[in-house]
């Protein structure tokens, strides 16, 4: 008697288990996208000329269609194909840039007002920073007093008396 509740417990796990990707709501929302009917058109008329030369090809490797019969065939539709690609891009052309064209503007505009953080002299902080470090280390040096020498490759604090950099061995100027 337990075997049978456990035979029924197993078939229903294993049944939610198998149905569970059809059972369980996969609607994603859909992005919305504003397309140019134009260009709905277009790319609907290109994915059927790419079918229709898919089926061509079957039919051929099926031998329904001769090797005449197919180059003449796919050769109307690569054709057709190529008249309505260049349909496509000349509509994508005519509506995309100038959409483009002021996307980037509006942002290139943006950026030209927005304040920038200014220190003493006009220049940003981060030049600030780089002046106060490199004024330092002449005060320093000026003063006699010891400074700290990195190497330009790696980074590495050369000693003193150092001519190359004992981490990669490039060479350090005094």
């Amino acid at each position: 008697m337990l075997w049978i509740f456990v035979t029924i417990a197993l078939v229903a796990v294993t049944a939610v288990a198998i149905l569970w990707p059809f059972l369980r709501n996969n609607r994603t929302p859909q992005p919305t996208v504003d397309v140019d009917p134009r260009l709905l058109e277009l790319y609907s008329q290109r994915d059927r000329l790419y079918q229709a030369t898919r089926d061509a090809r079957f039919d051929m490797e099926m031998g329904k269609l001769t090797d005449e019969d197919y180059a003449a065939h796919t050769g109307q539709l690569k054709q057709q194909a190529a008249v309505v690609l260049r349909s496509i891009d000349e509509t994508e052309a005519e509506i995309l840039s100038p959409a483009l064209d002021a996307t980037l503007e509006a942002e290139i505009a943006r950026q030209r007002t927005q304040p920038r953080t200014n220190g003493r002299n006009g220049h940003a902080a981060s030049e600030d920073a780089l002046e106060a470090a490199i004024a330092s280390a002449r005060r320093s040096k000026t003063a006699g007093a010891k400074v700290d020498r990195y190497c330009g490759r790696c980074g590495t604090l050369v000693k003193a008396g150092d001519r190359f950099c004992g981490s990669c061995g490039q060479g350090v100027g005094d």
